[in-house]
């Protein structure tokens, strides 16, 4: 008898004929005939190739690899995905104002104002099941939407309060403006004008345009607002003798003159 060292890890652990092997009892020629065809047999089965290229199982020659064709896949996607927004905002924004003298105005502004739009949180899973050359994630997301424009009520909000919003910052600027205005000049005794001095006041302003037209008219034209600026009437004179050309003269003149040369 002899022991068997070494077995093949694929053999069945609780076939007798192994298990005497493995102890070394009742191993006879008819043994080990039996145990070389077992061995030959299980080398055989392992190196049969499945549809994909795959190994078999050497127990019944069936395939259970990655991308196999026995329908022996599946897919789990974990799906529990969470789209939080957070916002933390801290403040200190004290104003301190030191004013000497007395009737002072003062006045202070300041603007707090916190804007948040969020965004579009969308999560797409994608599982293929080898759908050929149009199953790819871009189909696929393109046509479930993902990549769909957001007209939702609160976008819509969202929108419309960003642009309003945006108005009414820009318009800050000029808040208080006629406050500011009434507090440099509000405490003017204005009490000496009445309805009437202001009115005088206007006129006066019109009338010395109107001096001063008429006073650059006596520099060019003279005093004309003297009766006795003209003191006769006004003749159409006579008309002056008509200009005649002697130009062929002189050129006749001056041809001579040439030729006498």
């Amino acid at each position: 008898m002899k022991q068997i060292e070494n077995l093949p890890s694929h053999l069945d652990q609780n076939d007798p004929l192994v298990r005497q092997a493995q102890r070394g009892q009742g191993w006879g020629k008819e043994d080990q005939a039996r145990y070389d065809a077992i061995v030959k047999a299980k080398g055989k089965a392992q190196t049969i190739k499945g549809s994909t290229g795959q190994t078999t199982n050497p127990i019944d020659n069936t395939q259970t690899a990655e991308n196999d064709a026995v329908p022996s896949n599946t897919q789990i996607n974990d799906t529990n995905i969470k789209n939080v927004q957070r916002q933390n905002v801290n403040q200190d924004n004290d104003i301190k104002t030191n004013v000497k003298g007395n009737n002072n105005t003062v006045i202070s502004e300041q603007d707090n104002s916190i804007r948040n739009y969020g965004g579009d949180n969308r999560s797409f899973v994608y599982n293929s099941q080898g759908g050929g050359s149009s199953d790819t994630p871009v189909s696929a997301a393109t046509m479930s939407g993902f990549y769909g424009v957001d007209d939702s009520p609160a976008a819509q909000a969202k929108f419309n309060s960003m642009y309003t919003t945006m108005n009414r910052d820009n318009q800050k600027r000029y808040a208080g403006d006629a406050m500011k205005t009434y507090a440099k000049f509000g405490n003017i005794d204005a009490r000496s004008y009445t309805d009437q001095s202001m009115e005088n006041a206007l006129n006066r302003g019109t009338q010395y345009s109107f001096d001063r037209a008429d006073r650059q008219t006596g520099h060019v034209f003279g005093d004309i607002w003297n009766p006795n600026y003209i003191t006769e009437e006004w003749k159409m004179p006579s008309a002056p003798a008509p200009i005649e050309s002697n130009a062929a003269e002189i050129a006749d003149k001056a041809k001579e003159d040439i030729e006498d040369i």
